[in-house]
């Protein structure tokens, strides 16, 4: 059954709409066979989506560290790239493990689908932005 299995906090930053994870996530694939983690401390900007929104932010924050240049997992024991379709498809079943309506996972997956080319390997995971990292604030919490 595709699910999370560690779920982080995140930190806004206090630049152009950037979180930081604050722990570790790790998510079971069943697409993929294959778990997925991504360290603590990973800036990202949640999948493009507004906090305001609120509908896919774990989501998010796995999707930005699957279309980094250096994102690797393990599939039987052999660490393995992910492509740009795998990545997108492993998003939809994401929200879909987090109960997600159908018209909400498949308009968001149009949208990376789509959209999301012009972001696929522009960044490696230690990104952050600037020359130092930012200074995030308070943890927020994620509602379900």
């Amino acid at each position: 059954m595709s699910e999370f299995l560690k779920e982080p906090k995140l930190k806004f930053c206090d630049s152009d709409a950037i979180f930081q994870s604050d722990g570790d996530m790790l998510y079971h694939s069943d697409y993929l066979d294959a778990d997925l983690e991504i360290k603590s401390g990973f800036f990202c900007d949640l999948a493009s989506i507004p906090l305001h929104i609120k509908w896919a932010h774990r989501e998010g924050l796995l999707h930005d560290g699957m279309f980094r240049t250096d994102f690797l997992y393990y599939k039987d024991g052999v660490l393995t790239e992910i492509t740009f379709c795998q990545a997108n498809r492993v998003f939809v079943e994401a929200m879909a493990a987090k109960e997600k309506p159908w018209w909400l996972r498949w308009s968001f997956y149009s949208m990376v689908s789509t959209i999301g080319y012009f972001s696929w390997h522009k960044k490696m995971m230690n990104w952050h932005p600037g020359d130092e990292p930012p200074v995030c604030g308070n943890v927020i919490k994620i509602e379900a």
